[in-house]
């Protein structure tokens, strides 16, 4: 599957999403969450959004 990632860096985080290349798909992203203290303890975070898994 083709897609396209999205990054969004801070100073102590960084988020992400992934949104799929079909356009019936495209209006949310497949999985997204964010990477926070950074710099410190990190701690990771993401959600499938087709089944709402979550992982860290």
């Amino acid at each position: 599957m083709k897609a396209i990632l999205i990054l969004n860096a801070g100073s102590s985080s960084l988020k992400f999403a992934l949104f799929p290349m079909i356009p019936e798909l495209a209006d949310r992203p497949r999985l997204s969450g964010q990477v926070e203290g950074i710099g410190a303890e990190p701690l990771m975070h993401a959600v499938d959004s087709s089944t709402g898994e979550r992982f860290a």
